[in-house]
C-alpha cells in the first residue's frame, strides 16, 4: 500500500518518536534543552543502535540534522620511525548521503563517489580539532569518519562532526592515546545598527549564515574548538573587516560556551561507556563454568584441567582454552546467556542483541571476523610447539579444524545448541527491524539487524530523468528507474581502510537490487500512470558478523514500504551454509559427517564449505546466489534442494517479524506518513504536436518553467504526456497551470470575445485571446472580417480594438477565426425573428416550415466534404458558375473557372451550361467575393486520377510479384 499522508496527518507519534531517538541516540542519549529566548537549536548526542561493532561510534543531531561519527584504529597498520616523531597516522572522511537530503546524486552513476570539495574542507576542519590531542607516541592508523544521514538546512555539520567525533574517541573500546574530550561552538555576532561597525551581540548554537549572500545583521561568525584548558583551532568567516575588539569579544564569548557542549560530551561518553561495562558485566556472570559444560569432549578436560583427557600432540590445555575462546569467537555462551540475548532484541525496536562489548572484550580480533587471527594469540599464550605453528602459518588451520570438529560432532537434530554463539543449526540469529528511524527529509528509512549485523537503509524518490542510464559497450543503452547501492564502510567490521566503491560493494548491490526488482513496480508501470518516479535505494552495512547482503534486502524492502513504493510483497533474505567433513575430522561420508547451517555469521562463512543466499517472499524466491568451497566435487542437487527449504522456511521467519513492525508503525499512524521533502507529481495527456509550446525555442520555456516554480517537467513524446514533479504542491498547482495555459486551444465552432487586434496585414488581422497566459493568438482572413468585401483590414479595424469572431479551423494548431460567420449567425437569427413578427398569428408547424426555410437559405457547407449533383442555376460571368446544393436547394455556391478542370479555361460556358450537374468539393465555406461558398471540380477530378493512379500501381506491383 502507498503510504500518503492527508493534509493536516500527523508525521510522527509520540511513541514514534520516541523509537527514533532510541534508535540514534540510545537510552543514555542527552540533548540540550533548545529553549533559550535567543533561538538556540535542540542538540543530542548519543550512541544509538548504528555501528557497534566500530570501537567508538557517536551520533549528533540537530534538529532534523543526524551524523554518524565512527572512530577505528589498526595496530596491523602501523608508522615505522622513518616517518618521523611528529607523523601521526590520521585520516578523517566527511560524506554527505544525498539521501540525506531527499535527493538523488546527479552523477551518470547516481551514486556518493569522492568527496566534494565542501566535505573535503569540513574534514580537514575536523582533522584540525581532533590532530593536537592525540599522544605524541601514537603509531597505529586512526580513521574518523563521518557520514551525514539526515541533512537540516538549520543544523551546524562542522560542530556535529567535531562533537560526534570526540565521543567517539572518549567512548572507544580500547580507547586510544587521545587526550579530549574536545568541543565546537559557532558564535554568530549580529549588529545592532546600520553599519557593521556598529556594537554586535553574540549567539551560539544558531544556524550556519550564507555569508555569500548575507543579511545586514550578519557580521561575521566564529566556530570555535577546545577543551576546558583552551582554544584549539578557530575559523573566521566575514563579509566586512572585523575589529580587533570585536573578535576578541567573540573569543571570549566562544569559551564560555564551550563547557555546555563539553558537559553534554561528558554526560553522553559517560552514558556509553556504562553500558558497554553493563553489557561486560552481564556477559561474564553468565558464563561463568558455562564454556566447560558446552565445549565438545576433547576441548570440555581442556578447559576443567582434567589431566587424563585425550589432548592431541603437544597442544596445552591452557593453550586449547584460549584456542578454543578464539575460535568460537565468544566465551562459549551458555543456552541462558543465548536465550537472554535473543529476548532483549526481540523486545528492542532498534535492532540486534546487547553485545556492544565485543570489540572490548575480542580486542582487534573482533574488527575482522572473516579471519581467525590467533598468531598473536599463540605467541603470547601458546607453548613452544604452539608459537612454533604460529610462525609456520598454521595457526589458523588449527583453530578451524578445531571448529569443523565441533559442529561435525553434534547433534544436529535440533535438541542441542551445537554452535558457537549458541544456536542451533537452523535457528535464525535475534531479528529487529525498525521503521522511519531518520527525519523526514530522508523519504524513507529503516534499520534491520540480525545478530551483530546491522542495516541502514534509505529509499529516495525522483523524477524519471533521475533513472540510472547504462551505457555497456557490448548491448544497448537503457534506463534503470528503480537501483539499489550498497556500500559498507571499513568502521562496520571496526577497521580503517578507504572510504570508496569496490567491486564487492557492486556485487553486492546487484544481488541485493535482484532480489527487491519482481516486487517493485515494473519499467513499464513506473512509466504509466501507477508509479511515475524513479527509485534509488542505498543501503550502509553499519555494523558486519556475515550476510550483511541479505540483511540489506529486509532493510531495503522496509524502506521501500515507508518511502510509498507500491511494492507486491516484502523480501527477506538468509544465508544458508554447509559443513562437510573430511578424512581427519572422521567423516565417513554418512549424513551424519555434514551440516546445513542456516543463517551463517562471518566466522561460520569462512570455514565452512557453501554460502548459499537466498531472498524470497512468502510465496517464492526472488534471488540466490550459490558460493561453494568443496573443489571439483561440487554440492548435490538434493543437499541444495534441502538448503532452498530451510532458507524458505527461515524467510518466512523473518518476514513475520517485518511484517509485524509494519503493522505496529501502520497503527500508531492510521492516516498514513509522507516525508516532508518527499515529491508529488502531476500528469496530463497532450497531443504530441502541442509539446513544442512547452520546450520552446532551445528549451527555454521549460527551463523557465522549471526554474520559476523550482519543479521539473519530464515530457514523453511518444505517449503524448507531461509529468510535472515538485516538493512543494503549491508550486506543483502553480507550474501545471502554466503548462496548461501553453498548450491550451480554442474550440472549432465556439466564439471568443475580447479578442484583442495586436497585427494588420494585406491579408488579414492578428488577434491574441484573453487570459490563458496571453500566448495565444490566432487570424482573421480579411474575407472573415464582415459579410461585405473589404479591400484592406485597416478600413474597418485598427490595432488595439477588441473583436468577437468564431473559430472555424486550425491550421497546424493556429486558430482560423471568422467575424463574418458570426455576423451571418446574427443575421439568420434576426431574419427569424422578422419573419415571426410578420405572422403573429401563425404557430406550430407553419413557425417551424418558416424556421427550416430560413435556415436552409443560410446554410453553409463544410470545408473539404464532396457534393455530388449539384446543379448549375446561373452563370453570371465566362469566369464563374453558380450551382444550388442538392439538399438545399435554396442554398447557393460558387465555381471559379479555375477551379472547373485542371486545365486553362477561358470561357465556362465551353464546359458547361446551365441544368448541368457536377460534383465539386467545398474549399471555403465563405471566402468569395459574393459571400458565397467556393467549390472546385478539379480538385474532385485530381483527387479520383490520383486513386485511379494508386489502383493502377497497386494492380501492376501484384502482377510483378505472380510473375516472380
Amino acid at each position: 500500500m502507498l503510504l500518503r499522508r492527508a493534509a493536516g496527518a500527523r508525521r510522527l507519534s509520540s511513541g514514534a518518536r520516541a523509537r527514533r531517538r532510541e534508535v540514534l541516540l540510545g537510552p543514555g542519549g542527552v540533548e540540550t534543552g533548545g529553549s533559550d529566548a535567543d533561538g538556540a537549536r535542540r542538540l543530542g548526542l548519543g550512541s544509538g543502535k548504528l555501528a557497534r561493532l566500530a570501537a567508538g561510534a557517536a551520533v549528533a543531531t540537530d534538529g532534523d540534522g543526524v551524523l554518524l561519527a565512527t572512530a577505528c584504529s589498526d595496530k596491523a597498520k602501523q608508522v615505522g620511525a622513518a616517518a618521523g616523531p611528529s607523523f601521526l597516522p590520521l585520516s578523517v572522511e566527511v560524506r554527505e548521503k544525498a539521501s540525506a537530503a531527499g535527493k538523488i546524486p546527479g552523477h551518470v552513476l547516481r551514486r556518493e563517489l569522492a568527496p566534494r570539495e565542501a566535505e573535503v574542507v569540513q574534514a580537514r576542519f575536523v582533522d584540525r580539532a581532533l590532530r593536537p590531542l592525540f599522544g605524541a607516541d601514537v603509531r597505529d592508523e586512526q580513521q574518523i569518519i563521518c557520514t551525514v544521514l539526515s541533512y537540516d538546512e538549520g543544523a551546524d555539520l562542522e560542530a556535529m562532526a567535531v562533537n560526534a567525533a570526540s565521543v567517539a574517541l572518549n567512548s572507544a573500546t580500547p580507547r586510544p592515546d587521545w587526550h579530549g574530550p574536545v568541543g565546537c561552538v559557532r558564535v554568530t555576532a549580529r549588529t545592532q545598527g546600520p553599519t557593521a561597525g556598529d556594537d554586535v551581540v553574540f549567539s551560539a548554537f544558531q544556524s550556519p549564515q550564507n555569508l555569500a549572500a548575507p543579511d545586514r545583521e550578519i557580521a561575521f561568525e566564529l566556530l570555535v574548538t577546545g577543551t576546558r584548558e583552551g582554544i584549539i583551532s578557530l575559523d573566521l568567516s566575514t563579509t566586512n573587516p572585523v575589529s580587533c575588539t570585536n573578535f576578541k569579544r567573540a573569543l571570549r564569548f566562544a569559551s564560555e560556551k564551550l563547557p555546555i557542549v563539553l558537559d553534554l560530551q561528558d554526560a553522553a561518553t559517560a552514558a556509553i561507556l556504562e553500558k558497554k561495562r553493563e553489557a561486560k558485566q552481564t556477559k561474564e556472570s553468565d558464563n561463568d563454568g558455562d564454556a566447560a559444560a558446552e565445549a565438545p569432549p576433547k576441548f570440555r578436560a581442556a578447559i576443567t584441567g582434567d589431566p587424563s583427557a585425550e589432548i592431541e600432540n603437544d597442544l596445552q590445555p591452557t593453550n586449547l582454552d584460549t584456542l578454543y575462546q578464539m575460535a568460537f569467537a565468544t566465551d562459549a555462551p551458555s543456552e541462558k546467556t543465548f536465550n537472554a540475548g535473543k529476548e532483549d532484541a526481540d523486545a528492542d525496536e532498534g535492532g540486534g542483541d546487547n553485545t556492544e562489548d565485543r570489540s572490548e572484550s575480542l580486542g582487534k580480533e573482533s574488527k575482522s571476523t572473516t579471519s581467525l587471527d590467533m598468531e598473536s594469540h599463540f605467541m603470547q599464550k601458546g607453548s613452544a610447539w604452539l608459537r612454533e605453528q604460529a610462525q609456520n602459518g598454521n595457526a589458523d588451520s588449527i583453530g578451524r579444524d578445531k571448529m569443523r570438529e565441533f559442529l561435525l560432532r553434534s547433534s544436529e537434530d535440533g535438541s542441542g545448541r551445537v554452535r558457537h554463539d549458541g544456536r542451533t543449526a537452523h535457528e535464525v540469529r535475534p531479528l529487529a527491524a525498525a521503521l522511519n528511524v531518520l527525519p523526514s527529509v530522508v523519504h524513507g528509512s529503516s534499520t534491520f539487524s540480525r545478530g551483530q549485523t546491522s542495516v541502514l537503509a534509505t529509499a529516495t524518490l525522483g523524477s524519471p530523468r533521475d533513472a540510472l542510464r547504462v551505457l555497456p559497450y557490448c548491448g544497448q543503452t537503457y534506463k534503470k528507474k528503480f537501483f539499489l547501492h550498497y556500500e559498507f564502510p571499513p568502521y562496520s567490521v571496526n577497521e580503517t581502510g578507504r572510504v570508496g566503491l569496490n567491486r564487492r560493494m557492486i556485487g553486492h548491490g546487484q544481488l541485493a537490487e535482484k532480489a527487491l526488482r519482481p516486487v517493485v513496480p515494473g519499467e513499464n508501470d513506473i512509466g504509466g500512470n501507477e508509479f511515475p518516479f524513479s527509485t534509488r535505494v542505498s543501503v550502509e552495512t553499519t555494523s558486519s558478523d556475515g550476510s550483511s547482503s541479505m540483511a540489506s534486502v529486509c532493510a531495503a524492502s522496509l524502506a521501500l514500504k515507508m518511502a510509498g513504493v507500491p511494492i507486491k510483497n516484502l523480501v527477506a533474505g538468509i544465508s544458508v551454509g554447509y559443513l562437510r567433513g573430511e578424512a581427519d575430522d572422521g567423516a565417513d561420508g554418512s549424513e551424519e559427517s555434514e551440516r546445513l547451517l542456516v543463517d551463517v555469521d562471518s566466522l561460520e562463512d569462512d570455514f565452512g564449505n557453501m554460502d548459499f543466499k537466498l531472498a524470497s517472499t512468502e510465496t517464492g524466491f526472488t534471488a540466490a546466489q550459490l558460493d561453494t568451497k568443496c573443489g571439483a566435487e561440487g554440492i548435490s542437487v538434493d543437499l541444495l534442494c534441502r538448503a532452498a527449504e530451510l532458507g524458505q522456511a527461515a524467510n518466512r521467519e523473518i518476514l513475520d517479524v517485518m511484517q509485524s513492525s509494519l503493522d505496529s508503525f501502520l497503527e500508531a499512524h492510521p492516516d498514513g506518513f509522507q516525508a516532508s521533502s518527499a515529491p508529488v507529481y502531476r500528469r496530463i495527456d497532450v497531443d504530441p504536436a502541442l509539446i513544442g509550446r512547452v520546450i520552446g525555442m532551445r528549451g527555454r520555456v521549460i527551463a523557465s518553467i522549471q526554474e520559476e516554480y523550482n519543479v521539473e517537467v519530464d515530457i514523453d513524446q511518444e505517449r503524448g504526456t507531461i509529468t510535472i514533479f515538485s516538493t512543494s504542491s503549491g508550486f506543483l498547482d502553480d507550474a501545471l497551470h502554466r503548462v496548461e495555459d501553453l498548450i491550451w486551444c480554442p474550440e472549432v465552432g465556439r466564439d471568443y470575445a475580447d479578442l484583442e487586434i495586436v497585427e494588420q496585414h494585406i491579408a488579414g488581422v492578428v488577434v491574441r485571446f484573453p487570459g490563458h497566459g496571453g500566448d495565444h493568438e490566432g487570424f482573421i482572413h480579411v474575407s472573415e472580417l464582415s459579410t461585405q468585401r473589404i479591400e484592406r483590414a485597416g478600413d474597418v479595424y485598427s490595432v488595439g480594438d477588441k473583436v468577437k469572431a468564431r473559430c472555424i479551423g486550425m491550421d497546424d494548431f493556429r486558430p482560423r477565426l471568422s467575424i463574418r460567420d458570426i455576423q451571418l449567425a446574427e443575421n439568420r437569427e434576426l431574419a427569424l425573428r422578422k419573419s415571426r413578427a410578420s405572422k403573429p398569428g401563425e404557430e406550430g408547424a407553419d413557425e417551424e416550415e418558416t424556421s427550416s426555410a430560413l435556415l436552409a437559405s443560410h446554410w453553409v457547407p463544410e470545408e473539404g466534404k464532396v457534393y455530388e449533383n449539384l446543379e448549375v442555376v446561373k452563370i453570371p460571368h465566362v469566369s464563374r458558375v453558380i450551382v444550388a446544393l442538392a439538399d438545399h436547394p435554396e442554398s447557393r455556391g460558387i465555381v471559379q473557372a479555375r477551379e472547373l478542370s485542371p486545365r486553362r479555361i477561358d470561357d465556362v460556358n465551353k464546359i458547361v451550361k446551365v441544368g448541368d450537374k457536377i460534383d465539386a468539393v467545398c474549399i471555403s465555406s465563405g471566402g468569395s467575393e459574393e459571400g458565397l461558398p467556393e467549390l472546385s471540380v478539379r480538385r474532385v477530378l485530381l483527387l479520383k486520377t490520383q486513386n485511379a493512379s494508386k489502383g493502377q500501381q497497386k494492380k501492376s506491383r501484384s502482377s510483378r510479384k505472380r510473375n516472380r
